[in-house]
């Protein structure tokens, strides 16, 4: 069935940027791409303050990516995130997952 998308990441208070630059890929079980995404997750505002919630030095972050992604077929799907900042290892970021959510 159609399934939302959200990315969550957590980051240190020592991470540089405001924002979070990714893509996504997702392959159905046939091994065939289903979906591209760039996606921009916004993590401070103009005013240099964290958008997510945190304790100690981590701030986590949880942002909408799309909705109707189809998981109709049987078998396993797979979903990739690939950063592409400036820096490589990109420091700071302690992880990042997803969260799929029935529609």
């Amino acid at each position: 069935g159609k399934h939302a998308v959200y990315v969550d990441v957590r980051h240190t208070d020592d991470y540089k940027y405001s924002n979070l630059f990714l893509r996504m890929y997702t392959k159905n079980p046939d091994g065939k791409m289903q979906h591209t995404r760039v996606i921009e997750l916004k993590l401070a505002e103009k005013d240099g303050k964290w958008r997510g919630s945190g304790s100690g030095k981590l701030i986590a972050h949880e942002t909408f990516v799309t909705d109707g992604l189809d998981f109709s077929k049987p078998g396993t799907y797979r979903i990739e995130f690939e950063q592409f900042m400036r820096d490589d290892p990109l420091k700071e970021v302690a992880d990042i997952g997803v969260k799929l959510i029935k529609e």
